[in-house]
């Protein structure tokens, strides 16, 4: 499951994240921001169980914008 929304949403949502499972030492934070290669202000980020936002958009995969096309 993923989220989707702008850079500052999933920005928010990895802090929440790491503040309220206290990351430090071996695992520093949740995740890392993947940005969309198609819409420069999408992001995503992939859902921790113990948290939610309710203002980004919840999608089981995610989406092939995110995927980088092969050339």
């Amino acid at each position: 499951m993923y989220y989707i929304g702008n850079y500052n949403q999933v920005k928010y949502y990895i802090d929440k994240v790491d503040v309220g499972e206290n990351y430090n030492g071996i695992t520093t934070t949740w995740a890392k921001p993947l940005r969309s290669f198609e819409d420069a202000e999408k992001y995503a980020v992939k859902v921790h169980i113990k948290y939610t936002h309710s203002n980004m958009q919840l999608l089981k995969q995610l989406p092939e914008e995110f995927t980088p096309s092969e050339i």
